[in-house]
């Protein structure tokens, strides 16, 4: 079929034709007389429709008011594209069928691929997923590996507070020792008092120098202790609350994609049963108006 060039009113000049804003209007009034002269609506046809041959309007726009079109011839003919057609002559009704069936099949595929979109869509998401918490697994066992190497800091620091203690015990009997020498000192040294109240200072201080540096040890060994096992309980809570929210955001995605193929059947079946009402509204409307013919 040849496509129609009979565009608006001859009284406009083609300037002022392709410089004027296109109307929802004239692209609806192109997209009618496109269809009862035989030929499908389309961006090109009804630019070179307004256009009087020459393309006219922005493609964009016209999509957008072809758009609507098309939605509004879908509205006049849901329940039954023959009923609304009906009374129509015999190559526009055709034609109007032929469309129909396209629109269907294109809105078809564009759910299709829309519902494929989103599905993998959620795969991606969900793989995601499955690879942060891969990740997150391979952090804990690094820190489980931290542990063990804290773990065996910490029994090291076990080992030199109990060779503090031991040195401290060592000292205590050192002291005790030396306490029995002064003792027998002051028994053979009775002549030498001054001599005696040397020694007596000597280790008077030294016996505070040696308590103070093993206290000095100890305290120091036990801050680092409880500093090293705060923070590796710190960093052991951390991960346990991380791979637990990650586990719940992977649940909820794997929920979402199970309702997503739901809908998916359930459209698809809904889809099957409306071709069947169709092909069976269809079925007679051919049958009565054979019998038209026949009767003529």
């Amino acid at each position: 079929m040849s496509t129609p060039h009979a565009g608006p009113a001859a009284t406009e000049s083609p300037a002022a034709r392709r410089s004027a804003p296109i109307s929802r209007e004239a692209v609806f009034e192109a997209a009618w007389a496109l269809t009862k002269a035989g030929n499908r609506p389309t961006i090109e046809r009804i630019r070179l429709y307004l256009g009087n041959g020459t393309p006219r309007g922005s493609p964009n726009t016209v999509n957008t008011f072809l758009t609507q079109w098309w939605e509004q011839l879908a509205v006049r003919v849901a329940g039954g594209p023959l009923e609304a057609i009906h009374g129509l002559p015999p190559s526009v009704s055709a034609t109007l069928e032929t469309l129909w069936n396209q629109a269907l099949l294109a809105a078809k595929e564009k759910w299709h691929k829309d519902l494929a979109d989103r599905e993998q869509a959620l795969v991606e998401r969900a793989e995601a997923l499955e690879r942060q918490t891969r990740e997150l697994t391979a952090r804990e066992q690094n820190l489980a590996g931290r542990a063990s190497s804290l773990e065996a800091a910490l029994e090291l620091a076990r080992e030199q507070l109990a060779a503090a203690n031991q040195r401290a015990e060592t000292l205590e009997a050192t002291e005790v020792r030396r306490t029995g020498e002064i003792q027998a000192l002051q028994e053979h040294c009775r002549s030498s008092d001054a001599e005696i109240r040397d020694l007596q200072t000597r280790f008077e201080t030294e016996r505070a120098e040696l308590a103070r540096q093993a206290a000095a040890d100890r305290n120091a060994l036990i801050a680092r202790f409880d500093a090293t096992e705060a923070q590796w309980l710190r960093e052991i809570d951390e991960t346990r609350q991380i791979a637990k929210e990650r586990a719940q955001e992977l649940k909820r995605i794997r929920a979402e994609l199970a309702a997503a193929v739901k809908q998916r059947d359930r459209l698809q079946r809904d889809l099957s049963k409306a071709k069947t009402r169709s092909s069976i509204a269809r079925t007679p409307r051919h049958g009565k108006v054979s019998a038209k013919r026949t009767r003529r």
